[in-house]
């Protein structure tokens, strides 16, 4: 019996292309009922082979074109964005009827709305985390000194050193929540790479930085479209300096479980992987509860009380208006897990930031 002939390039083409246009309706789907009550009539969503742009929304044809290139280019977050910017011009057109430049001050009250940054959405580039702001930079400059100083092989150097960054950026954000007009810019960013699944240790570090390093953070579905398949994504929201820290921490985190990890195997003979993951939850949990001793040993030296940042808050609520906080679980109970839960909480931030570019060629989003 002779095997059936491989799939041609024009087919596995076309199938991708069908994949891609379900996935692209159902985020259309849910742009429009998250952002605008379902108010919108679906357009035509088209594939676009152009070089010269990501998005376009054409209000004659009532077509939306996505850029393909971008998709198997950019991150589906990415995507998302350069999506909901062109629904944004639909909305604009279709129900408020306004007629202005493409984008002009409804469009940038619309993005602001909804927590899409009018600034970025002009060429569609990914903005770096990077502050334009001398006391940001010069704060940040401040807290790598400090945190290359928890380098330090005498720990209770190390110890200060940790303890006075963290008390660096609770005074900073303790300014920022007095503030009533505060001339800050509050952005999102993503951090690691897409998962299938979160384990307990990937919630922890959600909880860590939503708790400790004054961002917000969520966990945001993504499309794999070279896979066909759904993932999420840890994505964070917050100013500047704040993201720095926040990006920094959850490598730093991750790095730190797999080295404690690979220590206690060797002290303990341990050959197989198997309860690594549970090792790992205990390590964050171990970090979360240090972090919180050291908050109320900061709150009762220091009488530093942080109340919570109402502008960050409503970033937040109006990028995600439908959504659920999360926290860290505590289900496993595991001798790996307790071992490393006192492996966290021997954790010291030890590395100096680095800021990472986010940066990416330009490109043009078109009305």
């Amino acid at each position: 019996m002779s095997q059936p002939d491989a799939p041609s390039t024009e087919q596995l083409n076309a199938e991708l292309s069908k994949m891609l246009l379900l996935e692209l309706h159902r985020e259309w789907e849910l742009i429009n009922w998250t952002f605008f009550q379902s108010k919108l009539r679906s357009p035509v969503l088209r594939l676009s082979s152009s070089a010269k742009y990501w998005g376009r929304w054409n209000a004659t044809l009532r077509q939306i074109e996505i850029s393909t290139s971008m998709i198997l280019e950019q991150s589906w977050s990415f995507v998302y964005e350069v999506l909901k910017h062109e629904v944004v011009h639909q909305y604009v057109d279709e129900v408020l009827k306004v007629k202005e430049t493409p984008h002009g001050p409804t469009f940038r009250k619309i993005c602001r709305d909804i927590g899409l940054d009018p600034a970025a959405s002009g060429n569609g580039e990914p903005q770096e985390h990077r502050s334009n702001d001398p006391k940001l930079e010069k704060l940040l400059e401040r807290m790598r000194k400090l945190l290359a100083l928890a380098q330090s092989s005498n720990r209770f150097e190390a110890e200060n050193a940790a303890a006075s960054a963290q008390r660096m950026m609770l005074k900073y954000n303790l300014q920022l929540t007095e503030d009533e007009t505060p001339n800050i810019h509050l952005r999102a960013i993503q951090l690691g790479t897409p998962i299938r699944r979160i384990y307990e240790h990937q919630s922890w570090v959600g909880s860590i930085l939503t708790d400790h390093f004054f961002v917000r953070a969520i966990w945001m579905p993504v499309y794999l479209p070279l896979m066909g398949k759904s993932a999420q994504i840890l994505e964070i929201c917050g100013n500047s300096a704040n993201l720095s820290l926040a990006e920094y921490v959850h490598d730093f985190l991750h790095e730190s479980a797999t080295r404690l990890w690979k220590a206690h195997q060797q002290s303990h003979g341990i050959r197989a992987n198997r309860d690594r993951l549970t090792f790992f939850a205990g390590v964050m949990r171990g970090f979360y509860d240090r972090l919180n001793q050291q908050y109320t040993d900061l709150e009762q030296e220091h009488g530093l009380v942080l109340n919570k940042d109402r502008h960050l808050d409503d970033y937040f609520s109006r990028r995600f208006p439908k959504s659920r906080s999360f926290s860290g679980s505590s289900r496993s109970r595991k001798a790996a897990y307790q071992d490393g839960q006192k492996a966290g909480k021997s954790i010291i931030l030890s590395k100096p930031i680095e800021t990472t570019n986010h940066s990416t060629h330009r490109k043009m989003l078109r009305a």
